[in-house]
């Protein structure tokens, strides 16, 4: 069990520490399951870690969730690939460090857990979230993974959407921070 105030869940290939949580859940470099309760009062997660969040949600409902641009629905590898590589392009080289970099390491480690929650349909989880334990982050600037029809699905289905100006997909800590505090 993990027992603390606020769990983080960093995304794809990621880690806590390099967001600015020393002592998040490093869904990329260890071995922890989705099932295993996380005891906290909230759980912040950003991108594909929101599945991992959602899934752990499903299985326990009891924690708050902030979701920082979310990659929602299924998606095969080639969709997932395609919009990693426009995001990478764009955006995400300028984001990429060599400490990053190492995890790529660990993609042939963990593409088994990120299909298996790509297959997931965390959509439905999401209708089940009762609406004051949850809120979604989204960067404006995110047209590859948590884009403008993602945010319509949010609104049209009642749960709460902050849009960040000057966001992309990429975690900034220094725009997030007063909305997990």
């Amino acid at each position: 069990m993990i027992d603390k105030k606020i769990v983080y869940i960093p995304g794809w290939m990621d880690r806590a520490e390099y967001n600015g949580f020393p002592d998040g859940l490093d869904i990329w470099g260890s071995r922890i399951d989705y099932r295993k309760k996380i005891d906290a009062e909230v759980v912040v997660a950003h991108s594909l870690g929101c599945h991992f969040a959602l899934l752990n949600w499903n299985e326990h409902k009891n924690t708050k969730l902030i979701l920082v641009n979310p990659v929602l629905g299924k998606r095969d590898l080639g969709s997932w690939a395609l919009a990693w590589l426009k995001f990478f392009l764009t955006e995400g080289r300028k984001y990429t460090s060599q400490k990053r970099m190492a995890l790529f390491f660990h993609f042939f480690l963990k593409i088994g857990l990120s299909l298996e929650m790509m297959r997931k349909d965390v959509k439905l989880i999401l209708s089940f979230v009762p609406k004051e334990n949850l809120v979604v982050i989204r960067g404006r600037e995110d047209l590859y993974f948590c884009n403008s029809n993602d945010c319509k699905f949010f609104v049209e289905n009642g749960i709460r959407v902050v849009e960040i100006d000057e966001m992309g997909h990429v975690w900034k800590k220094e725009k997030i921070e007063k909305f997990i505090n």
